[in-house]
């Protein structure tokens, strides 16, 4: 079964986006990184950065995460020891620009991308972490999404967000047909494209 350590490094100099009222105040830098190791060749880094590039002025948060691991199940039939494999990408920026003291602007970013093998086995003896399959399943998906946020402090109580929203997305999956070890129906294969706009404004 798998089995995970983990190892943390922080270092922070004051908190990069600092609320003042309704209004946030880039200031000071932190840092965070955090290593695990598993079994099953299992290694995932994340990272957190907050850096006020200018103070009082503009900040930008970035962080992100990369996870690889072989995985604990075995095709018998092809012989892969690592059809579970994945490997797992992750990267967010945040950027937040001060106009003034009652208006910002955000930009935020964000991309995942992802490739990994089955993730079920056959039987229904749980400790038996394998199957029987004449081709190999291979996940593929990317994600990448991007947005606008402007924010005015009307007052003291009422603040407007107006958001701007762009997201794409793709995947696409190979696996065995008819899910046994005889090639009875080939390779299925499922590709998928999705895309998304959204204006909205929050009173």
């Amino acid at each position: 079964f798998p089995v995970t350590i983990s190892y943390t490094i922080m270092a922070t100099s004051v908190f990069a986006l600092k609320k003042i009222t309704k209004v946030e105040r880039p200031d000071g830098t932190s840092n965070k990184v955090k290593l695990e190791l598993g079994n099953y060749n299992r290694k995932q880094f994340n990272f957190l950065n907050n850096s006020a590039l200018i103070s009082d002025k503009l900040a930008v948060k970035t962080s992100g995460t990369v996870l690889m691991t072989d995985g604990h199940i075995s095709n018998l039939t092809t012989n892969n020891d690592k059809w579970a494999k994945k490997e797992n990408y992750n990267l967010n920026i945040d950027a937040l620009y001060l106009i003034n003291d009652r208006d910002q602007i955000r930009f935020i970013n964000k991309y995942f991308q992802s490739i990994h093998g089955g993730n079920y086995v056959h039987g229904t003896d749980p400790k038996r972490y394998e199957v029987k399959e004449n081709l190999d399943s291979i996940y593929r998906t990317k994600n990448a999404q991007s947005g606008i946020e402007y924010i005015k402090e009307i007052n003291e109580s009422l603040t407007n967000h107006l958001n701007f929203a762009y997201s794409n997305s793709k995947q696409i999956t190979s696996s065995d047909s008819d899910l046994t070890a005889q090639d009875k129906t080939g390779e299925r294969v499922d590709k998928h494209r999705d895309n998304f706009t959204s204006l909205e404004n929050l009173l």
